[in-house]
């Protein structure tokens, strides 16, 4: 970056509508994304999103948190009190897998680069909290992380990077509709890396919760068009039936 890049991110900043939290602005031909702190102008939306000032200090803390320890999360390149920027790392995994982005071959390494970067997390001790694979970004050689408005150290335990593992899976099923080769790569990736034994306890914990196959299975003939209802099963089953 020269001298000139910070006045010229500022400008840009300058320029994107107030109440816009999320922004992309283009710098000396590369995107990033500036995120503001978010307010509330009713007391209803503060109850139903909790304090949006302690989210957005949570994920600020955790950019150069997680930064400081080399695991994949962006960069914070710019900071104000009421903002932080980071550079654009790419595509959400998400739409990478509905939309079958990319030939097959990436597919297939972008998923398994993301079960290992899971597992840096949980290798270093870190629970990510809600790893959905429209929060893991792939730009065809790396994937980074995002959105920890949940980081918090005092959840870093076993049992929160289990429930890590199970949003994992579940999202990649509710992004795919079904089965598909990309989620059998990611978790054989995972498992071969899992040298602290969370699979074998995501696995519990997903004995623990068979019972909601079946009482969902009423919703899910009322709304065959929920993915996630229809991820709900498959998930358990996966984790239950490989452990």
């Amino acid at each position: 970056m020269t001298d000139a890049f910070l006045p010229r991110l500022r400008a840009a900043i300058a320029t994107l509508p107030p109440a816009q939290r999320v922004a992309p602005v283009a710098v000396d031909g590369r995107r990033y994304w500036v995120k503001r702190r978010e307010h509330y102008d009713s007391l209803k939306l503060r109850l139903q999103k909790g304090d949006a000032a302690r989210a957005f200090e949570r994920e600020r803390r955790a950019l150069h948190d997680l930064g400081r320890l080399g695991l994949p999360v962006p960069p914070v390149v710019d900071e104000a009190e009421d903002y932080f920027v980071t550079p654009d790392s790419g595509v959400p995994l998400a739409k990478i897998l509905r939309d079958r982005l990319l030939a097959e071959e990436e597919r297939m390494a972008a998923f398994r680069a993301a079960a290992r970067a899971l597992h840096a997390f949980h290798a270093a001790g870190i629970a990510h909290g809600r790893p959905n694979l429209r929060d893991m970004l792939w730009d065809g050689k790396r994937i980074t992380l995002i959105d920890f408005e949940r980081y918090a150290p005092r959840r870093n335990r076993r049992i929160n990077m289990a429930l890590d593992l199970l949003m994992f899976v579940f999202s990649a099923y509710v992004a795919a509709e079904g089965e598909r080769p990309e989620i059998d790569a990611a978790i054989a990736a995972y498992r071969e890396e899992d040298s602290i034994g969370l699979w074998p306890l995501a696995g519990r914990i997903a004995r623990m919760l068979g019972f909601l196959t079946p009482l969902t299975a009423p919703l899910r003939r009322r709304r065959p068009r929920s993915r996630e209802l229809a991820a709900l099963p498959l998930t358990l089953h996966r984790f239950s039936a490989e452990t």
